[in-house]
This record gives C-alpha cells, sequence and structure tokens, in this order.
C-alpha cells in the first residue's frame, strides 16, 4: 500500500468539501464563479495526483500525463483571471497572452514528447518525466500568470481599506503557501534531468489556501458570499424598491425598482439623504405607489447596524421620518 496517497486523496476530499461550501453560497456574482474556476482547476490537479501515486508503473501512463496535463496547465491562467475579476480590471495583455499560449501549449504537449516525454517511478508514486519544453512551459504559463496574480493582489491590498486588507491579506496568505510550495518542490528542487528530489508539497499548498479562504469568507466576506453580499443579490430583483447606505450617508447599494420609483435616470448619487427624494415624490400630485421600502444600513464601529424603515402607503401618506432617533450612541 502507498502510504504517500494519503496526502492527495486528503487534499482532494478537503477542497472538494471547500468547492462544496463555495457553490452551496453562490450567487450571481462574477467573482465567486471565477473562484469557483480556479478552484475546479485545482481539485483537477489533485486528481491527477492521487491518479499517478495509484498505480504501478505502465507504459500508458505517459500518455495519461500527456492527457492529464489540461488539469494543472491553466491553473496559473485562471488565478490571474480570478485576481482581475476580483479587483474589477478589464483583461490586460498578459491575460490574453496566458489565454491563447495555454491551449497551444497543450496541443505541443499531446502532439509532441517536447514536453511530456515518459514517466518516472519515485518512492511515492508515478510522475512524468519533462521533456525539453517542460520547464519553459510551467514557468511561462503556470508559475508566470500566478505570481502575476499574486503580485497584482498583494499591490492592491496597501491601497484598500481596513475590511478589504482582512480579507484579502488571507487570500494573498493562501496564495503564497500554495505557489511557493508547489515552486519549491517541483521546481527548484529538481536534479540537472530536471527529476524531483523530493515528494511535491503542492496538495499541501491547496488545502492550506482553500483553509485560509474558508477563513476570510466566513469571517470577513471575501467573494461576497457573506450575510452582506446575500442580501445585495436577494434584493436585487424584488418589487419593492430597497437603498442601503452608510453610516457617512454615502450610498451602498440602490436596486432597480429604487431607481425607478425615485425617477433616477441618470448616474447613481454618491450620497443619498431621503428628504431630497421624498419632498419631491409628495410634491407630485397623482402619483400613486404601492409601497417604498428603504433600509438604511448604518456600519458602526462594533459591527452593530441599524434599520431605518421608510414606507409610503398606497395614498401617498408618509409617516414621520425623524432620523435623530437613529443616531448610534456613542
Amino acid at each position: 500500500m502507498n502510504y504517500y496517497l494519503f496526502f492527495p486523496m486528503a487534499a482532494l476530499l478537503a477542497n472538494t468539501m471547500f468547492i462544496a461550501f463555495v457553490y452551496a453560497r453562490r450567487t450571481g456574482n462574477p467573482i465567486t464563479r471565477s473562484y469557483l474556476l480556479y478552484t475546479i482547476a485545482l481539485d483537477a490537479w489533485l486528481f491527477t495526483y492521487a491518479f499517478g501515486w495509484s498505480f504501478p508503473p505502465t507504459p500508458w501512463m505517459t500518455w495519461a500525463f500527456k492527457i492529464l496535463s489540461i488539469t494543472w496547465l491553466p491553473v496559473g491562467a485562471l488565478y490571474l483571471e480570478f485576481v482581475f475579476t476580483f479587483l474589477n480590471r478589464k483583461p490586460g495583455i498578459f491575460l490574453w497572452f496566458f489565454r491563447i499560449g495555454t491551449p497551444i501549449s497543450y496541443l505541443i504537449i499531446l502532439s509532441t514528447d517536447w514536453v511530456i516525454r515518459g514517466n518516472i517511478h519515485y518512492y511515492w508514486g508515478n510522475e512524468s518525466e519533462p521533456g525539453p519544453l517542460y520547464f519553459f512551459v510551467t514557468l511561462n504559463f503556470v508559475a508566470l500568470p500566478a505570481l502575476i496574480g499574486l503580485g497584482i493582489l498583494t499591490k492592491s491590498f496597501f491601497v484598500s481599506g481596513k475590511d478589504q486588507k482582512k480579507q484579502t491579506g488571507l487570500a494573498i496568505l493562501g496564495s503564497m503557501f500554495a505557489i511557493f510550495l508547489s515552486f519549491y518542490s517541483e521546481i527548484i528542487q529538481v536534479d540537472d534531468q530536471g527529476r524531483m528530489l523530493s515528494m511535491p508539497l503542492t496538495p499541501i499548498g491547496i488545502v492550506i489556501q482553500s483553509f485560509l479562504i474558508f477563513i476570510a469568507i466566513t469571517r470577513y466576506g471575501f467573494l461576497r458570499i457573506n450575510v452582506e453580499g446575500l442580501a445585495v443579490d436577494l434584493f436585487r430583483d424584488i418589487h419593492d424598491g430597497m437603498i442601503l447606505v452608510k453610516q457617512d450617508r454615502s450610498l451602498f447599494f440602490m436596486n432597480e425598482s429604487a431607481i425607478r420609483i425615485l425617477g433616477i435616470s441618470n448616474t447613481l448619487p454618491s450620497h443619498f439623504y431621503p428628504s431630497d427624494f421624498f419632498k419631491r415624490i409628495s410634491g407630485k400630485p397623482g402619483l400613486s405607489f404601492q409601497r417604498i421600502r428603504t433600509h438604511f444600513q448604518c456600519r458602526l464601529q462594533r459591527s452593530r447596524t441599524h434599520e431605518i424603515e421608510h414606507r409610503i402607503d398606497g395614498k401617498g401618506k408618509r409617516t414621520p421620518f425623524h432620523p435623530e432617533r437613529y443616531q448610534s450612541k456613542k
């Protein structure tokens, strides 16, 4: 029995459970979709480790490693894609280079022996035997996009707010573990012929990354699948108008119904003051509203929130609004 098989199998199980956790709480948010694609690719890579370490050396393993290279080849590009989506940036020339280069590299792997030319049986299991272009492809299309994404994410960390830094810091730390453990064990720790000198540490790095991302999600709302993010997506398409503002009255969220009810035709205001809009609404006779419900979410220093509900009935009568009642107590 190969006891080393425990590492990729345990990592595969843990990462699959993490994928199920994210998928169950998914929304229409493109950030979540992008991260799911990336972590599913990591899961497929872990399957390749488990597959290669499960069998004795056989001739068909070379073709198996060539076909399964599709599991690890796009990982770097998918991570960079996630970083661009997370930071709401347009794809740059680097991302397009990796998008085009990754499928071309896969075709080269399948049709030639330049990247993978055989398989080697180590004491922990089978691994692919590197060809003359193996490290060129690995460095340029797996390691390089991952390092670029990590650098961009780290740069954004220093200019982000306090709450954003907490979740981004955990994401950076997890990515560093996954990237550098994999880079060290599979790129640096090799002999003159490119053969590995020790067991790959990539499965361990992936588990550490998933664990830190899990903490970032549950504690700091990473990927916007916390309660606040789910509430925003829930209220986006409801019939009632929904407006969320921060403590300084800066606008946090306004759904389509609220925009139509308030008659906002141009860009959304940076700050929201209810009196400005309700005076304009009440001054127009003949307007009939089913109901307008405005929620103001005030973020206090100790995570206390208050909701102010303002209703307008079908006759256009308004309930009194007293903002001084909702001021936080210091």
